[in-house]
């Protein structure tokens, strides 16, 4: 938990910055593939070349499924929703010192800290309020770079978007 705490996660808010004014204010951020908001590009995100230590730290997780993006939530508590940008399913791991925090998926409840393997643009999910402090890791496929799957860029890389000829893959 230590390495997510130096990550400079952005305050998300309700309002015309965000496109998902159900969601609380939280804290959060996508490492891995992205499609920037405005210019449509998709490449690392500005969160990935930020923190090459926790990337590279992410990447050695055991994650069952392939996936090229991460979303990294602190303390988010996510009213009922399925996910959009996602293809096939994601896989969740929290970690932290907090009690509470389930994601509770089509009414079921589940513990993440050690990991789970859901369907979460198929199936609805949520999240049972917390006490203390959690981060929640999900590994998934973004739907705008599913060519991409399986393949794990180097975020020292200075490659604006991807796949180009100069992207430096790692890990493959």
């Amino acid at each position: 938990m230590e390495l997510l705490n130096t990550l400079k996660l952005t305050k998300r808010r309700h309002g015309a910055n965000n496109n998902r004014l159900d969601f609380p204010e939280h804290y959060g951020g996508i490492m891995g593939m992205t499609r920037a908001r405005f210019s449509g590009k998709i490449g690392l995100s500005n969160l990935t070349r930020d923190s090459p230590n926790v990337w590279e730290w992410l990447q050695t997780l055991p994650v069952p499924i392939p996936w090229n993006s991460i979303q990294i939530n602190k303390n988010l508590v996510c009213p009922p929703h399925k996910d959009k940008n996602n293809i096939g399913e994601s896989y969740i791991l929290s970690f932290g010192d907090y009690t509470g925090g389930e994601l509770v998926i089509e009414g079921v409840a589940h513990d993440t800290r050690t990991g789970l393997l859901f369907n979460g643009y198929e199936k609805e999910h949520w999240n049972n309020p917390i006490v203390g402090t959690k981060y929640s890791v999900i590994f998934f496929t973004c739907k705008y770079s599913k060519e991409n799957i399986n393949r794990k860029y180097d975020c020292h890389s200075n490659v604006s978007t991807l796949p180009c000829e100069n992207d430096r893959l790692v890990g493959t």
